[in-house]
């Protein structure tokens, strides 16, 4: 930083990450004054997302950005300075602002976050701090360490920039040591991870957690609460601790912009009052969008200019430009920006060989790589999703530090600019996009990844994927369940009036079996003989049920056989439905049955270890709970049955007795389960299953509902049993749904997804029921709405999947298959930070795949093999996620390679249909009416074929002697349409296949170790056609295909393969029209040149032939 003179500190400006420090400062020979920042190297994921941002926004109400720097302990930031300071402080000092500031205030807010949204950026954290003001009285943003573009994973993007900083490592543990006061360099380790917003202007869909990450909705919050911060002084649901502002977000209603104290402009006006109600709009479906707000009365009008511009791409098309500059551009802007940056610091170390050859070690650069440009634009439009992945600190387009010598302690650096950096991140996003060489040792990613060719792909197999224990609701029992009836409080009993002995659960924990079995002998006594009593309940009887109900309902720590000798002879059980009957005491009715649920729930653990009667008496002393089929649950199940009849008109009985007769049903289903058959005794009426239903007509009862869902989800999670059968029908689905979809609690709805997706496993044919009654775009819309929760997707996408996977040749499926909103409403669930939904979505594809190859074309254009070739990339599963994210990511890994062992397996199909077609119509120059059908279905699917066979984590895999045969068919058919001997058109255009064709070709030159043991093929069926090609009439053709031939035969004859087939070829395609070609326009004599130069090297008589040429 010796080219710059530093001044005092700026404190009120934005702290990146909280690791920046501002300073005002001037560049030396200038009286230009500058703010200048810098970040501890730390902060090097915020710092580069920031970049990315600032270097490409132009825009007078964002911060202009200069330059950045790197030395040994941070990077600095150079931009321009703000004299005006932050908006936070100007709050702090004023307190509250009048409405026509507030106006002016607003307006250059608006109009910067506009040119965002336009340009297709997410802000994410607008607030006070984050908003400069010039000496105009301009407001400005400035800190985008938080900003992504629409799509982005922005957790994602942090962990890419610190991995790629690259030799940071060093530096930062360097510096931790011995460098500055502050602990400059890296200490406390890398930001791997995005810093939460600032609570108090934070969206609430975002503090509830129902969608990952903030969109434009969330911003326009933002908007509102900082105009309402303007006006009242405060935020909107300020309080005094995070916990209270959350739940005001959430649940409170926006207090009226009022202003504490005397003020003339107190009151706010009708107009400001309306803006501010519609922008912190808690629903964001109806909160106030773009046109709305541009348009509102409280600007006057004067945001006429924006009305009608939002969503024009102009600013997406100019940053689109600047990321598909040539590259012979791109690397002349990295040259010029070195050349300048060494005219500005004299005293730098040149780039000469060490600077170079550091670059280069850690960022190779081929030597190649100017002239291979048209590769090059093929890559980027294939790969320009991950520019900004691709933006990472490398050298040349960052600072550069050179080392510091004993002699000379003096730090170095060199500037980065805005070319230098886009020259990095198409640079970059070329390396990552190679394979790496065939005798390379497998990464640690390929060895953990399960091959495809042992994977069981039978239906049951992708039945076991699709649904998953991870997509239960994880709140366990129906009884006392929080998320139905919150939290509960025992009822207090009175220790001396006890006919027990009283022993608290954690006692009743350590316990042994027998003094367990003593204990519950004396209770079965007590409630025998307190059934005996007649007349109004006495305090001793309440005591006893109010001890048995702590007890039994400590889950933690209440061991389940307390339950068995009540529930062994069913003379307990049958005392207290006994009791619940005959008292009229309904606080005793609700305990008793309170009671008995927790007696069932306790029982179902032990029904699940239960033997069949047929098991060795070994086996039964091991497990005796054997004996437990002679427990008379079914007459219990009826009474329960009963009772709820006729106490429906009763919530409290009726949510009472529900419990209790869903905890049976539960511990019936454990027990049939285990067993593997059904036991006589626990035969359940039909009638239960008719009143659970029931009960789900009750919407306006939140709990009722709550709890019928929750005991289908438990009973449905048996499936191999009749109860989960008798719950699976069309009918009881159908209320589910309805269920669902009026459901306002997270926690019902998610329930609800549970169970309807449990049903759903065990008969797919409900899926189509909810569709055909509700409508496919609304299923969708549990998917696609910004309030849908992670796990409600993760239960539809499960619905959908079983309903593919198991009925494949249905006409629903098909139907399925081939809708295209249903196909982009899944694969957008492959942008879901959450990999149980990629991994299900990857499930899915696979199987609409499956059964309609033709949908390839579809999910190929809806950028399928992007979000494959991510996850395939990814080389650190479930990182800082314990052993639960670990076996997520394993499982997405599995669905993932099932996924592209489809793809692959789908290839061979393709090219057959698309030969085919092709030789149905060779030779004729009027296709009938059904070869024309059969063109246009299968020869857009050659576009398929070329981004399959150049993904790099399908290419090896597909690129086979068969799949080399297909092309140099597919090349000698083009030759054919070049030549007009055969003709395609109208069903498709000739260039186009010849174009798809040459680019398959093409990218087998670009990996030329996909040839190795395919030399014969090549000799005899690509080169052929290829120089049939260099003949066409156009000029793009002829060029295209005479760069494939040169680098095919450059190769083959580098490595001594079929020299002299392709010596052949060389003489009878090329040698005849090399002086023809000699007269082309560059490049094409570079190309012939290149090729004559190595088949002289590799045949010594081949001088003398191309002397005689």
């Amino acid at each position: 930083m010796e080219n710059f003179v530093l001044y005092e500190d700026i404190t009120n400006s934005p702290n990146i990450a909280g690791c920046t420090t501002t300073h005002k400062g001037r560049r030396k020979g200038t009286i230009a004054f500058l703010a200048i920042s810098s970040v501890k190297k730390r902060a090097r994921a915020p710092v580069t997302n920031h970049v990315r941002f600032v270097s490409e926004l132009r825009h007078p109400l964002v911060v202009q950005f200069m330059e950045w720097y790197e030395t040994t302990n941070h990077l600095w930031l150079v931009f321009e300075l703000c004299s005006g300071g932050d908006l936070d402080t100007l709050l702090q000092l004023d307190g509250a602002l009048p409405e026509t500031a507030i106006r002016q205030f607003g307006m250059d807010l608006v109009r910067a976050l506009h040119y965002l949204h336009s340009s297709d950026i997410v802000y994410a954290d607008l607030c006070p701090s984050k908003v400069l003001i010039d000496n105009e009285g301009q407001m400005k943003l400035a800190d985008f360490s938080l900003a992504f573009k629409n799509g982005e994973l922005l957790s994602d993007l942090y962990c890419h920039f610190v991995d790629m900083g690259g030799g940071d490592e060093e530096s930062d543990l360097s510096a931790g040591a011995d460098g500055d006061a502050d602990g400059g360099g890296g200490g406390g380790g890398q930001i791997r991870e995005p810093q939460p917003p600032h609570l108090d202007w934070l969206a609430p869909e975002m503090v509830r957690g129902d969608q990952p990450c903030a969109d434009y909705k969330s911003d326009l919050w933002s908007l509102g609460a900082l105009l309402y911060h303007m006006f009242t002084g405060r935020p909107p649901f300020a309080a005094a601790t995070a916990k209270d502002v959350a739940e005001g977000i959430v649940y409170k209603q926006l207090p009226p912009p009022r202003v504490k104290g005397a003020r003339l402009t107190g009151k706010p006006s009708n107009d400001f009052s309306d803006l501010v109600g519609r922008l912190l709009d808690k629903d964001p479906d109806t909160r106030l969008d773009w046109p709305e707000l541009i348009s509102h009365s409280f600007w006057q009008g004067k945001l006429a200019d924006l009305a009608g511009s939002y969503g024009d791409a102009s600013p997406r098309k100019s940053m689109a430009l600047n990321r598909s500059v040539s590259l012979e551009e791109t690397l002349a802007s990295v040259r010029q920006s070195l050349r300048a940056s060494r005219s500005h610091h004299p005293n730098q170390q040149p780039l000469g060989d060490t600077s170079l050859g550091r670059s280069n070690s850690r960022s190779p650069i081929p030597e190649d790589a100017a002239a291979d440009n048209s590769s090059f634009h093929q890559h980027e439009q294939q790969h320009h999703h991950n520019d900004a992945v691709s933006f990472t600190l490398h050298a040349g387009s960052r600072p550069v530090t050179a080392n510091n010598s004993s002699s000379n302690k003096q730090q170095q650096q060199q500037p980065s600019t805005g070319a230098a950096a886009a020259a990095a991140s198409s640079i970059s996003g070329r390396q990552s996009s190679r394979p790496p060489s065939a005798g390379a040792p497998a990464t640690p990613q390929q060895q953990r990844r399960p091959s495809s060719s042992t994977a069981a792909t039978d239906v049951e197999e992708l039945r076991r994927l699709i649904h998953l224990e991870e997509d239960a609701d994880s709140a366990g029992s129906v009884v006392d369940n929080p998320r139905i009836v919150g939290s509960i409080t025992d009822k207090k009993f009175d220790t001396k009036s006890l006919p027990v002995p009283p022993l608290s659960p954690d006692r009743l924990a350590g316990m042994s079996a027998a003094e367990v079995a003593r204990h519950a002998g004396v209770l079965a006594q007590a409630f025998a003989s307190s059934g005996s009593e007649r007349g109004p309940p006495s305090q001793k009887r309440i005591n006893l049920v109010s001890y048995a109900v702590s007890v039994f309902s400590a889950t933690a720590t209440t061991p389940a056989e307390l339950a068995r000798p009540l529930l062994a002879s069913g003379t307990v059980a049958n005392d207290l439905l006994k009791q619940i009957r005959e008292t009229t005491h309904a606080d005793l009715k609700l305990r008793l049955c309170r009671l008995l649920a927790h007696l069932f729930r306790l029982a179902a653990p032990l029904l699940a270890s239960a033997t069949p009667a047929s098991a060795t008496p070994s086996s039964k002393l091991q497990h005796p709970s054997a004996s437990c089929e002679t427990w008379p649950l079914g007459e219990s199940a009826t009474q329960l049955t009963e009772m709820l009849r006729e106490q429906f008109r009763n919530t409290k009985l009726k949510q009472a007795f529900l419990a209790a007769l869903g905890e049976l049903l539960v511990a019936i289903s454990a027990g049939e389960s285990a067993l593997g058959k059904q036991v006589a005794k626990w035969i359940v009426p039909a009638m239960t299953v008719n009143q659970v239903s029931r009960c789900l007509h009750s919407s306006e009862e939140v709990v009722t509902s709550h709890l019928a869902c929750k005991i289908i989800e438990k009973v449905c999670g048996y499936q191999d049993t009749q109860h989960a059968a008798r719950f699976s029908s069309q009918e009881l689905g159908q209320l589910v749904w309805s269920t669902l979809r009026l459901a306002t609690l997270d926690s019902l709805r998610i329930c609800a997804a549970v169970s309807l997706s449990r049903m759903c496993r065990i008969s797919p044919a409900i899926c189509q029921s909810v569709v055909d009654k509700a409508g496919l775009s609304s299923v969708l819309d549990c998917l696609n709405a910004p309030s849908s929760l992670t796990r409600v997707q993760q239960s539809v996408l499960s619905m959908l999947g079983a309903s593919l996977i198991c009925s494949p040749t249905a006409p629903f499926s098909k139907k399925l298959s081939q809708d295209r909103d249903f196909l982009h409403s899944v694969l957008k669930q492959l942008e879901s930070p959450n990999p149980l939904n990629r991994a299900k979505a990857f499930l899915i594809v696979d199987s609409v795949v499956r059964n309609s190859p033709d949908s390839l074309n579809v999910c190929c254009n809806l950028r399928l093999l992007v979000y494959v070739e991510r996850d395939s990339r990814r080389d650190t599963p479930g990182a800082g996620r314990g052993a639960a994210g670990v076996e997520l990511q394993a499982h997405l890994y599995h669905c993932l390679d099932l996924l592209v062992g489809t793809l692959c397996a789908c290839v061979p199909g393709v090219t057959d249909q698309i030969l085919a077609a092709l030789d149905a119509v060779a030779g004729r120059k009027h296709p009938s009416n059904a070869q024309a059908k059969q063109l246009r279905q299968w020869l857009p699917l050659t576009s398929v074929l070329a981004q399959l066979s150049g993904s790099p984590a399908l290419r090896s895999r597909i690129v086979q002697a068969p799949f080399l045969s297909f092309l140099g068919q597919l090349l000698s058919h083009c030759q054919a349409l070049d030549c007009h001997k055969t003709v395609v058109e109208p069903a498709v255009s000739h260039e186009e296949i010849i174009t798809t064709a040459l680019t398959i070709a093409e990218s087998l030159v670009l990996h030329p170790n996909l040839l190795v043991g395919c030399g014969e093929l090549v000799a005899k069926q690509l080169l052929p056609p290829l120089g049939g090609l260099i003949g066409s009439s156009v000029v793009e053709t002829r060029v295209v295909a005479m760069k494939i031939f040169a680098e095919m035969c450059c190769h083959l004859l580098a490595q001594d393969i079929e020299s002299e087939s392709v010596a052949a070829a060389i003489d009878d395609l090329i040698i005849p029209q090399s002086e023809s070609l000699l007269l082309e326009a560059e490049p094409a004599p570079c190309f012939l040149l290149k090729l004559l130069g190595s088949y002289c090297e590799a045949k010594a008589s081949a001088a003398a032939i191309v002397q005689l040429a």
